[in-house]
């Protein structure tokens, strides 16, 4: 997991291990499960999913008690509202 940049918030989830579809179909579910904006892009013409910032506290919400904290530096820090 990484994300964008530090200044849009957006969450880019590195799923270039799998296919394209699989990665279509992941985007689909987390848009009509959790009402996020993803959508399918590319890194090195490898299928990524790309999670727009406005979700990203929901985001965060669902997935940090999942997060090991070693690794919870690979967050943005909270938006400023």
């Amino acid at each position: 997991m990484d994300y964008t940049d530090n200044k849009g918030k957006g969450i880019v989830l590195n799923t270039q291990g799998f296919k394209k579809e699989q990665v279509e179909f992941l985007s689909q579910e987390l848009n009509q499960k959790f009402n996020f904006n993803s959508w399918v892009g590319l890194n090195k013409n490898k299928p990524v999913i790309k999670i727009s910032g406005k979700n990203f506290e929901l985001f965060k919400e669902l997935t940090s008690p999942y997060i090991i904290p070693s690794l919870t530096y690979k967050l943005p820090e909270p938006r400023i509202k």
